[in-house]
């Protein structure tokens, strides 16, 4: 059990409300990790996560089979690779102009209809997927990966309408290269029973995945130590498990960045043929994993993206206020995608810190 509560320690602090620091999810989840609860675990509308307080807890439990991470892909793949572009619906047709041999779209991209502002709030009123014929295309002339990445109402109600949706069975239509396990959140300062049950169920979606003739993607991600040592120990029963992915779109400030070198570093030690992409990762955070940069791939969407609104990211090039016409931000999202995959392998030589 975690060591009592100190004479002078503010009872009405959220640590002391969570129901693990009762070492009630014993051996699973450590009583220790209550202390760094900072948002408190009573939820009642079920906002996002799902709480050790949540009166549903048990069957959503029941659902990824406990918190054990007792599954994993049986079959894993070999990236070569260093840079993934990921482009969107909009700019698919220009994934074939690039170099690249492996490119990659997200979630929203092979929705019909994607989610919308509804009173300050995004909302999904139906699941429609886009016709797959386009996406089957770029699949037959590139290797595709589905980064099932996005706002957490698009993950979750995916998720929970998985079924009804036959959202696995459209997958394969598609014939995506690769499909990554759900990024579900994981936030630090919430309930450990919310980020452990997320992390089981991202797992449990790539086994989905893969039960569905597809090969997949591991998502993992840990906001502290109890997670890498957990996320450790599955490597080391799965030592088969060649590939990774996490997803740092969010991470910017440095106690953020910090943590996503420790975790990678720990996981990387492991198995020496453990490659991970970073989706999202910063070029100029990359020297943070010297040592380990032959086995890292970074993916991203910041070259189309940028392209898309006629910037460069080339900083050594300015773009004027309307310099391009209407369409020539295609030839732009092409050569911001050379240019930062001509910069990945750069850095990653050393050449540039």
């Amino acid at each position: 059990m975690h060591a009592s509560q100190g004479l002078f320690d503010n009872i009405f602090l959220p640590k002391y409300h969570c129901q693990v620091r009762n070492g009630v999810y014993l051996p699973y989840i450590k009583p220790a990790e209550a202390d760094s609860v900072l948002v408190n675990c009573t939820n009642p509308l079920g906002t996002n996560i799902v709480t050790c307080r949540d009166q549903r807890i048990q069957s959503f439990l029941n659902e990824v089979d406990g918190l054990a991470l007792n599954v994993s892909p049986s079959h894993t793949i070999h990236l070569h690779d260093r840079y993934i572009p990921i482009f969107d619906y909009r700019t698919i047709d220009l994934a074939y102009e690039v170099s690249s041999n492996i490119v990659g779209l997200t979630l929203v991209d092979i929705l019909a209809i994607p989610p919308k502002i509804v009173a300050g709030h995004y909302t999904i009123k139906r699941i429609a997927f886009r016709d797959a014929a386009a996406i089957r295309r770029l699949c037959l002339h590139k290797k595709v990966v589905l980064f099932l990445t996005g706002r957490d109402v698009l993950i979750e109600t995916i998720w929970h309408q998985r079924s009804s949706c036959e959202l696995f069975q459209q997958l394969s239509l598609m014939g995506f290269w690769a499909v990554t396990g759900f990024n579900f959140s994981v936030f630090g300062g919430e309930c450990p029973v919310a980020q452990h049950l997320n992390q089981k169920k991202s797992l449990i979606s790539s086994m989905l995945i893969e039960e569905n003739g597809l090969f997949t993607i591991p998502h993992v991600y840990a906001v502290n130590d109890f997670h890498i040592t957990k996320y450790r120990e599955w490597l080391k029963c799965n030592p088969h498990i060649h590939l990774l992915t996490m997803n740092c779109q969010m991470q910017r400030n440095t106690t953020d960045i910090e943590q996503i070198v420790r975790a990678v570093k720990a996981l990387l030690i492991v198995n020496e043929e453990l490659h991970i992409i970073l989706q999202g990762f910063r070029f100029s955070e990359i020297h943070r994993l010297d040592g380990f940069l032959d086995r890292i791939h970074i993916a991203e969407s910041k070259a189309v993206k940028y392209g898309q609104v006629f910037k460069s990211v080339d900083p050594t090039f300015i773009t004027q206020p309307q310099q391009y016409a209407k369409n020539a931000y295609m030839d732009l999202v092409v050569k911001n995608v050379e240019f930062r995959n001509h910069r990945l392998q750069k850095i990653l030589k050393g050449e540039f810190w």
